[in-house]
């Protein structure tokens, strides 16, 4: 539920559909898709409740751990700079637009865009930051993002055919376990596709 109003805004495999596939034995679902890295680090959980102190002290956290494996200034391997790149994480790339006219009344979101950065540095307490209840997660491309609460070092983010977003895998001695969903800045929008040479086939336990 944590990405249920935003997550058709992302298109990681670029509307890849999955062919059929013929059930391989011991697993559950069979999908083509590309690595897009490994996690080598996390940071500390981003609490749903939490007061601003508690926030900012999450913040201050996460940026230590960033910079450490790049520098705040450093370019990132998206595009951007690693600064750029932190404040859309905190937001998973995404601000409110106030309330939809449907009858739910749902909050409505739409992409982030640069002249957003100012208002969001200046609210992080107040802000409906999309970071709760996940993690810092960094791969060992440098990439950063936020994973499940349940993500570990060594986990693997891959970008499966039919997925809006990356997800969280886990090598068991069954197979690959899916963990959960993730924002990764700089794949959110099919980029990977591009980079890939070709797809492999993942099986899920």
């Amino acid at each position: 539920m944590a990405w249920l109003y935003t997550y058709d805004l992302y298109n990681a495999s670029r509307g890849r559909v999955a062919p059929a596939c013929e059930p391989i034995a011991g697993s559950i679902l069979n999908l083509p898709g590309f690595a897009a890295g490994k996690i080598q680090k996390t940071g500390p959980l981003f609490g749903v409740y939490c007061t601003r102190e508690e926030i900012l002290a999450v913040i201050g956290q996460w940026q230590d751990i960033v910079r450490q494996f790049s520098g705040e200034a450093g370019p990132y391997p998206g595009g951007g700079t690693y600064k750029g790149a932190f404040w859309r994480v905190l937001v998973a790339d995404m601000v409110a637009e106030g309330m939809n006219e449907e009858a739910t009344r749902k909050i409505a979101y739409r992409r982030a865009r640069e002249d957003d950065e100012a208002q969001c540095r200046e609210n992080w307490g107040a802000l409906d930051i999309r970071a709760r209840g996940k993690i810092l997660i960094v791969t060992d491309n440098v990439m950063i993002g936020l994973g499940p609460a349940e993500a570990e070092v060594s986990d693997d983010v891959y970008v499966l055919f039919g997925g809006r977003m990356p997800f969280v895998l886990r090598s068991t001695d069954k197979g690959l376990q899916f963990i959960g969903q993730a924002y990764i800045h700089g794949i959110m929008d099919g980029e990977i596709i591009d980079k890939a040479q070709e797809a492999s086939w993942v099986s899920l336990t």
